[in-house]
């Protein structure tokens, strides 16, 4: 995985910026995936889908609960 964090200090805007990318890759699943005919008809093709939602949405909900990019360095010892 492509670590280019390192590339640049994170700030404020990167936690919103991370929050609306969630949440769109949330509403592109659930509009294109999750309706689409193939998925639909096969019940394990559907679950991935819903682990999927479940585990964006997740990290949605973690990511949001940041206000200060400060906060994420020192709980996740981001350097």
């Amino acid at each position: 995985m492509n670590n280019d964090s390192k590339n640049y200090e994170l700030n404020d805007g990167h936690i919103l910026e991370a929050a609306d990318r969630l949440h769109v890759a949330c509403v592109y699943i659930d509009e294109f995936l999750m309706k689409h005919p193939l998925i639909n008809s096969v019940p394990e093709f559907q679950n991935e889908i819903d682990k999927t939602i479940i585990i964006l949405s997740d990290l949605y909900q973690k990511i949001s609960g940041f206000d200060e990019a400060e906060e994420l360095t020192e709980k996740y010892k981001i350097k």
